[in-house]
């Protein structure tokens, strides 16, 4: 490589350094320890997956878990996707810049030493990487979050080789809001997958008595339980309602969330990302307390209300 090359001089300028670095995150964090030893004992596999909506903790989960990791000098390279990524050049130059800015510099350069660029072809810029990778003698972790946001194509073009042809020191973890654009069947069939889904996600009632304090008897426990059913964001809005107030009881059986809070936070986080059929639906049926899909046919005079429900429930 070259002596005087830096990771400015090799990378494009408008790279944008915080995406390799977890988002700063509001929602207080309490130790998941079983969570993390799950996390943990997957290393050895090829992938983890994380599955769940919006407001369950993932990005929160794993930013806790990279600083363990990095505490433990393990390799730790982080990348956040955005629309952007569906170019697969500008895509795979970020996967590069988060392994370079990680500590894997040296050997990226020395195996490419006149820098990177879009003009590159992604496939040969995702070889090398890969070849950096397989250098290494210890255990490196690759960490993509909000994966929902990469097209079924910028998932083939650079997610299914990246997975395919990663070396054994590589493990993946994929966070996301939905598998759609994913292809892991060929993965999961070979045991290499390692899974957390919504309802793994959810707060245990010792991690809620944790969360909140334990400050709260057992009854208002239970009720806050109820009510949340271990949704962190959820929990993060009683915990919010419960600052400063001594009657803790009164606070919780009236608690519904903020009104203003709970609608911000479903508009930003959820409705946004959502396909317009499923929006709609959303929107028509918003008025009943309940619902199937025969009466929401009925009253949106339609007759495809079973297949947006369910796709609006697949993993």
């Amino acid at each position: 490589m070259r002596d005087d090359m830096t990771i400015a001089d090799a990378f494009p300028p408008w790279l944008t350094v915080t995406k390799t670095l977890p988002l700063r995150h509001h929602l207080s964090l309490i130790h998941r320890a079983e969570l993390t030893r799950r996390l943990n004992a997957g290393r050895d596999l090829k992938l983890s997956l994380l599955v769940a909506p919006a407001g369950f903790g993932k990005s929160t989960l794993l930013g806790h878990w990279r600083k363990e990791l990095l505490d433990e000098n393990i390799f730790v390279a982080w990348l956040s996707i955005d629309d952007d990524d569906n170019d697969p050049a500008l895509f795979v130059i970020y996967l590069v810049y988060a392994f370079a800015t990680a500590g894997l510099a040296e050997d990226i350069f020395d195996l490419h030493p006149t820098g990177f660029n879009p003009d590159t072809s992604f496939r040969t810029i995702l070889g090398i990487l890969l070849s950096a990778i397989a250098r290494q003698d210890t255990k490196l972790v690759l960490i993509l979050d909000d994966v929902e946001k990469l097209d079924a194509q910028a998932a083939k073009n650079i997610l299914d080789p990246l997975l395919r042809y990663s070396p054994d020191n590589l493990h993946v973890v994929l966070s996301t809001r939905s598998t759609e654009n994913l292809q892991l069947s060929s993965l999961k069939l070979q045991g290499q997958v390692n899974q957390i889904t919504t309802t793994d996600l959810k707060f245990t009632p010792f991690e809620i008595e944790a969360f909140l304090g334990n400050k709260l008897t057992k009854k208002d426990l239970m009720n806050v339980n109820k009510k949340t059913e271990g949704w962190p964001v959820a929990l993060q809005l009683i915990k919010n309602s419960l600052a400063g107030h001594s009657d803790h009881k009164k606070i919780i059986d009236k608690f519904k969330g903020t009104e203003q809070d709970t609608r911000k936070y479903i508009s930003e986080q959820i409705l946004t990302d959502l396909p317009t059929a499923q929006k709609d639906l959303l929107m028509e049926v918003s008025i009943l307390t309940q619902f199937d899909s025969d009466t929401s046919d009925l009253i949106r005079d339609t007759t495809n209300s079973h297949a947006t429900l369910t796709d609006m429930v697949k993993p």
